[in-house]
């Protein structure tokens, strides 16, 4: 059996703790990148509800007959920066930026 010189037990020391630097860096990539989708996962939760909210008031005005209400609910008002509020988080995210739900980009609020 062969034994290692200084200089070979000296860089297999040093190679074994760059081993050991590499997998606690990567261990700590992975927490960090739970930790992060966790946070969005979060925030995207808050946002839905948020819009679920909104579409329950609009409902609401819909029913009530205030429809001239409800246009500009939807236009100018909190549905609309509701929807904007969860598009920013998907922006953010790196999600599909400006692309609506057909792929298509968004040319603004929808109009009768």
């Amino acid at each position: 059996m062969d034994y290692l010189d200084g200089q070979q037990l000296q860089l297999f020391k040093i190679l074994i703790y760059l081993i050991w630097i590499s997998k606690n860096t990567y261990l700590h990539t992975i927490i960090n990148i739970k930790n992060i989708t966790m946070k969005y996962g979060e925030q995207v939760q808050i946002a839905l509800d948020r819009l679920d909210n909104s579409l329950k008031k609009l409902h609401t005005m819909v029913k009530r007959g205030e429809n001239a209400n409800a246009i500009q609910f939807m236009e100018q008002g909190e549905l609309k920066d509701r929807y904007e509020e969860l598009q920013n988080i998907v922006t953010v995210a790196g999600g599909p930026g400006n692309l609506g739900a057909s792929g298509t980009v968004n040319t603004g609020m929808f109009r009768s």
